[in-house]
Formats: structure tokens, sequence, C-alpha cells
């Protein structure tokens, strides 16, 4: 009787506990893949709304400076540096003044078509240095306006920069050179790769030629991607989210481009991250079920008990009927099937 007693609980309890692991197990994974879902969309999401905003952050912040150096190019000292009478001394004032206001300016200065250079801060200019042979005043010969260069290596620092140049002309419209300021490429990068994505993601920005331009590495700077796929994919022109594989790390990039630059821009962050948060609520579940597990390990036990106990009973009258007794009335007082 024991035996048979035990037998069908254990089976009942068991064929209970199995059930309840299979729907945990299903609801559990059902879960963590759906909250993976969930990450991803929402990260796109963040990271799309976040790019938008740094995009638009970089447009103005470079259209502020390419306007400072518009408005500088139509100084009159500036325009008339050979003609009018202490025009030189009035412009190098101009320039103190606009280093004051832009910190983030390196240097602001003229090149003339006579080869002369005005610059300001003061710096020792190499031997035989040649204004007009320089990539900004040639730039911005070409496109005749205010303009913004490719990114190129400083002939005074040897740092990787980039200058807002525009055309000068007097007032009789004769060609007197280039007005040019600098800003440190390396300066912008700590400043925009400050802005961080999810926990170790950053943003990064390519020029017009598909190279880096602003990165929290500055060793990157004017270098192509290391990533054929996101070379790829800027150079298509596209938006949108990109997965790739980078030094054995799967990430996702977002990438747009900067409005009126054309600069692509990308924020790339790596599906380790995303992971690690789909875990936590996988782990949540882990817990949540051993708890159920172990809640409805005491109900099975006590309902498995009502279920074989009247069994047992019915068992054991059977046996005195076998046995030729057959006054038995067996007592169970349940109201279900059983009873």
């Amino acid at each position: 009787g024991m035996i048979m007693k035990l037998g069908i609980r254990g089976k009942l309890i068991g064929l209970f506990t199995v059930v309840l692991i299979l729907a945990l197990v299903s609801i559990g994974v059902g879960s963590y893949l759906q909250s993976s879902s969930i990450l991803v969309d929402e990260m796109n999401a963040n990271a799309d709304s976040l790019l938008n905003m740094i995009s638009s952050q970089v447009h103005d912040y470079f259209d502020m400076h390419l306007s400072s150096v518009r408005i500088t190019g139509e100084n009159d000292n500036v325009k008339n540096v050979y003609s009018k009478f202490n025009a030189q001394n009035d412009m190098m004032d101009s320039f103190k003044d606009y280093i004051n206001e832009y910190e983030d300016v390196m240097y602001v200065y003229l090149g003339t078509e006579r080869k002369d250079f005005f610059i300001w801060p003061e710096t020792d200019i190499p031997d035989g240095y040649d204004p007009t042979a320089r990539p900004w005043y040639s730039q911005a010969l070409e496109a005749g306006e205010a303009i913004w260069t490719d990114p190129y290596v400083d002939a005074f620092t040897g740092e990787m920069i980039i200058s807002a140049a525009m055309p000068v002309h007097d007032d009789r419209n004769k060609l007197v050179g280039v007005l040019a300021i600098d800003l440190s490429l390396a300066r912008l990068g700590e400043q925009i790769s400050s802005i961080k994505i999810g926990k170790t993601g950053y943003p990064f920005i390519f020029d017009n030629n598909y190279n880096l331009m602003i990165h929290p590495n500055p060793d990157k700077i004017g270098q192509p991607s290391a990533v054929p796929e996101l070379q790829e994919f800027i150079k298509s022109g596209e938006t949108g989210i990109l997965k790739y594989v980078f030094e054995g790390q799967e990430k996702y990039a977002a990438i747009n481009y900067v409005k009126d630059l054309g600069w692509p821009i990308a924020a790339s962050l790596p599906i380790s991250e995303m992971k690690a948060k789909s875990f936590i609520v996988l782990r949540a579940i882990g817990w949540v079920g051993l708890l159920t597990l172990i809640v409805a390990g005491l109900i099975n036990a006590l309902f498995s008990r009502s279920i074989v106990k009247p069994i047992i009973s019915i068992g054991q009258e059977m046996e005195k009927v076998k046995n030729g007794d057959f006054t038995v009335i067996a007592e169970i007082n349940t109201k279900d099937e059983v009873g």
C-alpha cells in the first residue's frame, strides 16, 4: 500500500512539476527574446533621435563659426588691408577680439595674393611659407564663398584641423586674399565623444571624402573606417541601422548625415550591452520562476495528497472485500470525481 501511495503521489507531483517547468521555461525564453527585440528597437529609436540631436548641434556649431568668418571677411580693415590707413593694426585688433570670443578657434588669419600672412595668436611661420599654396586658400577661391575645407594637417602644429575660409575682395572688388580660422579636430572629437550612447557607445563623424573627421581615438582621424560594411554604407548615402562585427565584437551603428554639410554621422553601440540588459530580464524571470516552483510544489504536495488518500482508502477496503468481508463502507468525504 505504501509503495502504491508513493507511486501515484510521486507521479502526480512529477507530472505537475514537469508541466510547470516547461511553462516557466517557455515564458522565460519568450520574454527574453521579446525583451531583446524591444531593447534593440528601443536602442535604434534612441540612437536615431540622439543622432538627430547631435547632428543638429554639429550643424549649428559649424554654421555659427562660418557666419562669424563671413562677418569678419566683410570687415573694412580686412577688405582694405593694403589701402586704408592703419588697417593692418586695426585688423589685428579685430583678430585678437575674435580669438577672445571664440575659445575653440586655434587661429584666425589672412593670406594674401601678395603672399603676405597675418595671423593671431602670433606663431612662428616656417621660412618660405606660401599661404596661396595651402588647401584652405585654394578651396575657398575655388568655391568663391565661405566654406569648410576638408580636414588637413596644420603646417604649424602638425595637428589634424579643419578651416572655415572665404575669399576677401577690396572695395573695388579686387581679390585681396583669403580669410580663415582653424578648429582642432582632436578638441572637437573630445567634445562630441563625451556624449555617451548607452554605457560604451559613442558618435563619430566622417568628412565628404568618407574619412573619419571626429572620433574618440585621434589616431583614426583622416583615415577611412576600419569596417568595410560601414564604409560602403556611408558611400551609398543611406540612413538607418547597420549591424557589423569589429575586433570580434558585434555592434549596431545608426547612421545619418549632418544637414547642409553632408557629413556622415554615426553612433555605435555594442550588442553585448543590449544582451546584458535582456539578461537582467531573464534573471528576474528565473527568480520568479524558482519562487513559483517552490510555492507550486507545496500546493502540489498537499493537493496530490487529497487525491491519493481516498484512492488508498478504496484500495484498503477492496482488500477486505477480497478477503470475504462484505460489510465494508468506504468513508470518502469529497465532492469531486474521486468522491
